[in-house]
């Protein structure tokens, strides 16, 4: 007997109600949901997702990605300001006339360094980029680390500080190699280098952050759970223990299926925390 040489099994969003429905026998084995009980078998699946990436369920499930940033790519902007002198971008934004032109802007000051040589005419509604900040993906938890890569490969470790610290640094407006990094969780959270990057001489430099980021929503009937396998057995489960107040199951059956739901989802998440000095994370339902 041969081997598939496939590890690629996972279910869809539609197979996961399916089975939850199939579970609780509200539709047979060989029964497809109607649109209704797929939709609202939808909203709860990221129902669940939601709350098992909180307290008190214990789960602290996440998504690790490694985010490549090329600083080639995100030069420092200059423009010429109406005193006639050169200006350099320290805050990425989209020019608006009467607020961040250098000298005449409200608040230009927040934008604009008087510094290098290569400016052109500011415009009204014109992308200006830094190389010392960036936006970063929603639903990131946390940052691990960051590390900026010079055009030789040289590694270099940044350390993070708070945007506290980083509001009571002397100086923000220094330009070199980046040694430190804060993060602003903000909705749209925003990363800081400091110092900033000098773009036009750091020709093939980039920085390198991984970060925790919320577990991706489930939209359509085809998406996956941003799940590792190993927990859809507990996720069906989940799903069917709450679709039995929908239905109406009787107590002793919705006590049988919460005791499943609560056993399996403990055993994935003991199974993916356990390590070398037996820590261990149980959850609540």
């Amino acid at each position: 007997m041969g081997y598939s040489g496939s590890r690629d099994w996972t279910l869809t969003r539609t197979e996961i109600t399916t089975k939850a429905l199939q579970k609780i026998g509200i539709i047979g084995i060989a029964d497809t949901p109607s649109a209704n009980q797929l939709t609202y078998g939808a909203a709860l699946q990221n129902q669940i997702l939601k709350s098992w990436q909180a307290p008190p369920y214990g789960a602290r499930l996440w998504t690790n990605v490694w985010t490549p940033i090329d600083i080639t790519a995100t030069d420092n902007s200059e423009c010429i300001g109406s005193d006639t002198l050169n200006y350099t971008c320290i805050l990425s934004h989209t020019s608006v006339t009467g607020t961040n032109k250098p000298i005449t802007g409200t608040v230009w000051q927040k934008f604009w360094y008087q510094a290098g040589s290569a400016g052109a005419a500011w415009s009204n509604g014109a992308s200006y980029t830094c190389a010392g900040d960036y936006d970063i993906a929603t639903g990131i938890l946390w940052i691990d680390q960051v590390f900026y890569r010079s055009e030789n490969y040289a590694d270099i470790q940044l350390k993070q500080i708070s945007m506290e610290e980083y509001f009571q640094l002397m100086s923000k407006i220094t330009f070199g190699t980046p040694t430190s990094f804060a993060i602003d969780k903000q909705l749209t959270p925003h990363l800081y280098l400091y110092p900033i990057p000098d773009a036009d001489s750091n020709y093939d430099d980039s920085i390198h952050y991984r970060g925790k980021y919320l577990l991706q929503d489930m939209d359509n009937a085809a998406d996956n759970a941003d799940l590792p396998v190993t927990w859809l057995y507990a996720f069906i489960n989940a799903l069917a223990y709450e679709l039995s107040f929908v239905y109406h199951i009787g107590d002793r059956e919705k006590a049988r299926l919460k005791e499943e739901a609560v056993a399996t989802l403990t055993a994935a998440i003991q199974g993916d925390t356990e390590g070398p000095i037996g820590i261990r994370m149980y959850p609540v339902l």
